[in-house]
């Protein structure tokens, strides 16, 4: 390779980001102090099959794997506000079909501690993988990253994956 070439390489960021690395997400000042005992995840409104689920509930379904990028919304071009990351979790389209949404349902509304809410339409579950997500990169998700769970709808920017979950509608 010619000193020329070598000069011009630019370096690749990681393919996974260390989740020491990771950008912080939340939507409030200070990470949430979440009590997993007491956390419920609650699946509501224009479903015929309502779901309440505790963490130990959530996290004894099938579990899979999706590597996906999170970038901010806010994020500048070029800037930190942008990683990747191995999730584990459960399934959203599969939460969605047992709690079986009405016909003329068509949004899903979440909602943190902190009182952000964000949604996006029901159509947007096709099968891309949407997820709650339990671990990141191997480990129990961690607190300034969304613990005890946190959606993953690849393809959306990150603010719709902001929250950390106390219901849905």
């Amino acid at each position: 390779m010619s000193k020329l070439i070598k000069e011009e390489l630019i370096p690749l960021s990681y393919l996974i980001t260390p989740n020491s690395d990771f950008f912080r997400i939340d939507t409030a000042i200070g990470t949430p102090d979440i009590d997993v005992a007491s956390w419920r995840l609650k699946i509501t409104g224009m479903v015929k099959n309502p779901i309440t689920l505790s963490y130990d509930e959530l996290i004894k379904r099938p579990l899979f794997e999706l590597d996906n990028t999170l970038s901010c919304v806010s994020n500048p071009v070029g800037g930190p506000l942008i990683s990747n990351a191995r999730w584990t979790g459960v399934r959203l389209d599969d939460l969605i079909k047992e709690a079986a949404p009405l016909d003329k349902a068509d949004q899903i509304l979440s909602s943190s501690d902190d009182g952000f809410s964000a949604g996006f339409p029901l159509s947007i579950l096709d099968g891309r993988d949407a997820m709650i997500a339990i671990e990141m990169n191997g480990e129990v998700l961690p607190a300034e990253n969304g613990y005890p769970a946190r959606l993953i709808v690849p393809g959306l920017y990150g603010y719709v994956s902001a929250t950390n979950y106390r219901d849905w509608e």
